[in-house]
């Protein structure tokens, strides 16, 4: 399939030092906001597949629910060496008061099906 361009989320609701999770085509999606900028990962720990959530960035690091493993907004490297690869980024644009994502969801779809069944 294509790269679809999806509205995820109207910008107001990505507050400043914070990522939201939403679930789009049955995928989840980690929206992001730090100094400004705008960061799309699959909502996906490479770690042990735990969903990320939302909630604050600690101290501009995006962090598991599930072994509190810490992630690089800029890259999503893994900063804490428990994560073996860094989270998958998506592409983001914010325009016109709405935060949207370009991306083969079908691609992502069979991604998330493929992590998550090991």
């Amino acid at each position: 399939m294509p790269i679809k361009r999806v509205s995820i989320v109207r910008s107001p609701a990505v507050r400043e030092g914070h990522a939201i999770l939403k679930i789009v085509s049955g995928i989840p999606i980690l929206i992001a906001r730090y100094n400004g900028s705008v960061r799309a990962y699959l909502g996906v720990c490479p770690h042990k597949y735990y969903a990320l959530c939302s909630h604050e960035l600690e101290d501009g690091r995006i962090v598991c629910p599930g072994h509190r493993e810490r992630f690089d907004f800029e890259t999503g490297s893994p900063l804490k060496g428990i994560a073996p690869k860094p989270l998958f980024k998506l592409k983001a644009v914010e325009e016109d008061g709405k935060i949207y994502v370009e991306a083969d969801f079908d691609e992502l779809a069979s991604l998330v099906k493929a992590e998550t069944s090991k």
